[in-house]
């Protein structure tokens, strides 16, 4: 169950809205080079692999 708009208490016909989390991706991000950053193309990667490892990948809403 979920809270209606303004209310602050469940009623017995609420319904929950699954939350979805979104992820902001694209590939050019891989082109960004910045030297001592540890923001870098190698970074993503490793993180979409352990995503996709993990079976959350797919299951990311893609913004």
């Amino acid at each position: 169950m979920a809270l209606r708009e303004g209310s602050t208490q469940l009623q017995p016909n609420d319904v929950a809205v699954p939350s979805r989390t979104g992820l902001l991706f694209d590939d050019v991000y891989r082109l960004h080079l910045s030297s001592g950053h540890p923001e870098r193309p190698e970074r993503l990667t490793a993180i979409q692999n352990a995503l996709e490892k993990a079976g959350l990948f797919q299951a990311l809403y893609r913004i």
